[in-house]
Order: C-alpha cells, then sequence, then structure tokens
C-alpha cells in the first residue's frame, strides 16, 4: 500500500531533509524510510488494544491484588528502596500518561515486548519531522489517500488538560549526566522545537539547570509553567539528584510548577511490570476477562532469581530451566533503555549465556535485577529505505511499533525496521534501525 511515495533524487533528499540536518540527526544522511508503512485504523487498534490491556492489567493488579497500595505494587515491580519515597505523589496519575509501548507482530499475535511507561519514553518529535520528510516524495493517488498522524498533538491535548493552554515556558528537562547522550542530543532540540512549531514557549535544558525559588521555577530568568519530566529515576547512590527532585516535588505540590507525568510509571512501568503480568501467582488473582488478555498480549516473563513457577502450564525449576533453554528466552536488565545489557540466549553461545544468567542472579540480590523473557519473532516486512548519495535499499525487515499512548489511548505509532547487518533482532539505536511513522488510511 506504500506504492503512492517514490524514490527521492539526491537533490529531493537534500531538500526534504533540511530540517533534519539542521538537528544533525543521523536521518539526514541514512536510513530514511521513503515508502512509509500504510496501515488501516483496525489494524492500528489492535496495536492499540494490546497496549491498554497492560496498562489496565497494572490498575488491576494496584487495586485487587495490592489493595490499593502503591507501595505494594512497587515491591513487586523491584523498586529500590531510594525510588519508594517519591511513590506517593502524584498518586491519581494514570499509568500511561505518557508511554510508548514496544509491540511486535508475530505469526498473527500482538505482543507487548517493553512498557516504555516512563517520561523519557518520547519520540513525538521524531515521528513527526519524519513524516513531513516523507510528505515530500508522496504522489496523488486515485484511491482513499494515506496521511500521517501529528503525534504532537495528542502530547499537546494532555498538557492542556492538565495545565490549560501554555501560556508560560514548557521546560523540557533531564539531568546533566543524560546530557552526555552523544548523538542523541539532537532528540532533546528536537522535541522543543517541535512544541514551538504548534505555538508552545519551549526548551530543552539540564534539571541542575534550573533556577528554582520558593516562588516558582525559571531559566535563564525566564518563568517556566511546566517541567516535561524527561528524566529518569535518579540513580540510587546520587543524592544530588534526589535533593533536587524533593524541591521540583514541593513546587509542584504548592501548584508553583506544573510537572508533566508523575514519578509513579517512571519506577513501576520497568520491565519487572511485565513479570507481574504475566506471573501467576498474581494474574490467577485478576478477572477472567483480564487474563485473557493478558495472556494474549503478555509474553511469558519472570524476574530472574531461584523459585519454583510455571510455564504452559507446567512446573518449572526458574533457573535450572533458563540454563536448559537458552534458545528460547532473552535478559534485560530490569531498568535500562536502548537495548543495553540485553543478551538474546539463541545469538550467544551456551557458556555466554550461563555467565550472562550468574550476573543477572548476582544483580538481583542488589538494585539491579533482571527479567528472563520469551523471544517472538518479528514477522518481516517490506521496508525501502535511502541515503543522501540516493542509493536505495529494498528489503523485508523484522520491525516493532512503538505506540505512542498518551492518556491511555493510542495518537501515534513509530514503526523501527531492523536493517542492521547484525542480524540481532534487538531492535535499538546501537543497532541501526531505520524509524518511520505508520501513516493511515482514515
Amino acid at each position: 500500500m506504500s506504492m503512492y511515495f517514490v524514490q527521492p533524487t539526491p537533490d529531493q533528499f537534500r531538500v526534504a531533509t533540511a530540517e533534519l540536518r539542521e538537528l544533525s540527526s543521523p536521518y539526514a544522511r541514512e536510513r530514511l524510510v521513503y515508502q512509509p508503512p500504510v496501515e488501516s485504523p483496525e489494524q492500528v487498534r489492535r496495536l492499540e488494544a494490546a497496549c491498554q490491556a497492560v496498562f489496565e492489567g497494572l490498575d488491576a493488579v494496584l487495586r485487587d491484588v495490592c489493595d490499593g497500595d502503591v507501595l505494594q505494587m512497587a515491591a513487586l515491580c523491584r523498586a529500590t528502596p531510594p525510588e519508594l519515597q517519591f511513590l506517593t505523589h502524584q498518586t491519581h496519575q494514570n499509568w500511561s500518561t505518557v508511554a510508548r509501548p514496544d509491540v511486535i507482530t508475530s505469526a498473527g499475535r500482538t505482543v507487548v515486548v517493553e512498557i516504555n511507561g516512563d517520561s523519557p519514553a518520547g519520540l513525538f518529535g521524531l515521528h513527526d519531522i519524519i513524516a513531513r520528510t516523507q510528505s515530500a516524495f508522496r504522489q496523488p493517488s486515485p484511491q482513499a489517500p494515506a496521511h500521517p498522524t501529528v503525534a504532537m498533538r495528542g502530547l499537546l491535548g494532555s498538557l492542556e488538560r492538565s495545565f490549560g493552554r501554555p501560556d508560560g515556558m514548557v521546560a523540557i528537562c533531564y539531568w546533566r549526566h543524560e546530557q552526555q547522550a552523544g548523538p542523541l542530543d539532537w532528540q532533546y532540540e528536537l522535541f522543543a522545537r517541535e512544541l514551538r512549531r504548534h505555538g508552545v514557549e519551549a526548551a530543552h535544558c539540564a534539571v541542575e539547570d534550573l533556577e528554582l525559588g520558593d516562588d516558582g521555577v525559571r531559566l535563564d530568568g525566564h518563568p517556566v509553567q511546566v517541567i516535561y519530566r524527561y528524566f529518569e529515576s535518579p540513580d540510587p547512590t546520587d543524592q544530588d539528584e534526589f535533593t533536587v527532585l524533593k524541591q521540583l516535588f514541593a513546587l509542584a505540590d504548592a501548584g508553583r510548577v506544573g510537572l508533566y507525568t508523575g514519578y509513579r510509571a517512571e519506577v513501576l512501568a520497568s520491565k519487572a511490570a511485565l513479570a507481574v503480568l504475566s506471573d501467576e501467582t498474581v494474574v490467577d488473582r485478576l478477572g477472567a476477562d483480564l487474563r485473557k488478555r493478558l495472556a494474549a498480549h503478555v509474553p511469558w516473563t519472570r524476574v530472574l532469581e531461584p523459585r519454583q513457577t510455571t510455564i504452559e502450564g507446567h512446573e518449572i525449576d526458574l533457573l535450572p530451566w533458563v540454563d536448559r533453554n537458552r534458545e528460547r528466552l532473552i535478559l534485560k536488565p530490569v531498568r535500562g533503555h536502548a537495548g543495553k545489557g540485553i543478551t538474546v540466549g539463541r545469538e550467544v553461545s551456551p557458556r555466554a549465556w550461563a555467565e550472562a544468567v550468574a550476573a543477572g542472579v548476582r544483580g538481583g540480590t542488589g538494585d539491579h535485577p533482571y527479567i528472563v523473557q520469551q523471544v517472538f519473532d518479528p514477522d518481516p516486512l517490506p521496508v525501502a529505505f535511502v541515503d543522501a548519495s540516493g542509493e536505495a535499499t529494498v528489503t523485508r525487515a523484522p520491525s516493532v511499533n512503538g505506540v505512542f499512548i498518551v492518556d491511555g489511548e493510542a495518537v501515534a505509532v513509530l514503526r523501527r525496521y531492523a536493517v542492521n547487518a547484525t542480524g540481532t533482532i534487538n531492535i535499538n539505536p546501537f543497532s541501526g534501525y531505520a524509524p518511520s511513522p505508520v501513516w493511515s488510511t482514515a
């Protein structure tokens, strides 16, 4: 259905990627998908339904298993002691104020492999700027035209519902040490630019650069109305960051500044949450309809630790079973992003797998637990991308859908194709993926 997009010439590529070049984006040089995937609204709805099952499951576990005690829920999700002190802030926050679950389709099954419920799961700007670039390659069609969704509109709608139409600055904030993210730095400015494009005063900065006063927050002397939390949980040993976070929460509680996205999802929507949503000791206490949907959309996942559990209805001793079944499993740190620390069992030797499992078990005795998860192979899909020289690649590749969830609803989808030469199923920035917005026929 992407036949209505043509391969750009080098000159057309240069003109269409002007915005990306200004930001030093890698997609101004390579891996620019010029034939975006076009899906029906029904297919997007299937992706949305899978994500909604996960968030409904989190709500149900908190309500029905933990009796509404968010600290008990945090313990299930392996929150660290320093994180627990902030969980009672913004207690009515929706889990999915902002999230970007990773969802794959595998042999007809729609599976949520990552929740990405924390506020750094942005990429709203990346979605929209690539969609604008792709629009330059679109050709008139006698059939129903395809069109991209504007992801930032969904985000702005949520901001307005929370704080009214912003008439002051929105500061996109990260910790200073996160500013050293190298090639990812351009995404911070992209986020601010996209907000400004929609008429909202916006800037990005390190949290430590904010001026915190009794009367509110300023950045370079300019009043800040809303802080968009693009920062992650502080490291448990970093007391300076926790001190700043306490000040921010106090100002937000006093109404001196808006804090967009709370802390609950940051801590609880970790990779361990998928283990909670697939563990028989938890799920068996939920309603039948929800159990059925969770079984359909959540892969078998467990925290890596000595225990008895079940898989496919069979009792197993977890650690020995994991040692024997590396080819169907993947190890992931509970906290982390961008594919760091992940080990795919079938992509390593038995010895390397045993070492990774042992390291994960050791991490679980402290503040760095791991999960073990069933591997699902993404269905290969066609993709066509081009580089600045005009060289095009047309192939089929595994892909994962990043579903932008805002206030519980899908507002856009960014598909990432594994076009790297490594052969790994770990689709992440360091393996070199090709991203594309999913365009709609409606």
